[in-house]
């Protein structure tokens, strides 16, 4: 029970080692119950003569349960404890390109949902050209949201330390695109209303107009 509780405990500063990390991320690694005194070796695997990269004492945590705190560049590693069991770990970069090709497409097709309305008339219909002029802003603003968690994203992956700050900008630029699509929705029913509004008013006044065209012709008036 208390090795279940252990990475519960410890992961809530550092994440546990798994088989794969990205370079420069630190994650911390358990011991099994250990009877020799705590030190470990790292090996580098990828190199030919097997080079060690590091050799020191781990950390007590519990009586024979030790850890450390696992951090190397890209390549394969071997971890040997003082008992001389071994565990492999691997460090491999995330291949953001793809990430950042989506991020720049979506960029640019945001830039474009945004001006696209102030520069084309989509129909002649007033209510009609507002529908797709709002359903441009937000889905721009959609994207938006998504294109701020693609780039935290990116930034984890690549090893990048994102401050609660800016996480703390992010969440804020999410909701802010949120209340713009609710602000787009209650403005297009309103311009909605007072079109439809406007529009009877008119045509109440044309057949108003016609009727006292009729009666002068009439010779009513």
């Amino acid at each position: 029970m208390f090795l279940l509780i252990i990475p519960i405990v410890l992961g809530v500063t550092i994440n546990t080692c798994e088989e794969k990390i990205a370079p420069g991320k630190e994650c911390r690694m358990l011991t099994p119950v250990l009877n020799c005194w705590g030190n470990y070796t790292i090996i580098n695997k990828s190199s030919i003569t097997g080079q060690i990269v590091e050799t020191a004492n781990m950390s007590l945590l519990n009586d024979t349960i030790y850890y450390l705190n696992f951090s190397q560049p890209k390549g394969d590693y071997i971890v040997k404890l003082c008992d001389n069991s071994t565990r492999e770990m691997i460090v491999r970069g995330e291949d953001n390109m793809a990430s950042l090709a989506i991020t720049f497409f979506l960029v640019g097709l945001i830039s474009t949902l945004v001006i696209l309305p102030f520069k084309v008339k989509f129909h002649r219909n007033t209510i009609l050209n507002s529908v797709l002029s709002n359903c441009c802003w937000m889905v721009s603003l959609f994207l938006i949201s998504l294109t701020t968690t693609i780039v935290a994203s990116i930034a984890v992956n690549a090893g990048i330390e994102v401050s609660d700050e800016i996480y703390t900008v992010l969440f804020i630029v999410n909701w802010a695109c949120y209340l713009f699509m609710v602000f787009l929705v209650l403005g297009f029913f309103f311009n909605m209303i007072r079109t439809l509004v406007e529009n009877g008013h008119k045509h109440r006044m044309g057949e108003l107009d016609n009727l006292n065209d009729n009666m002068k012709e009439g010779g009513l008036i």
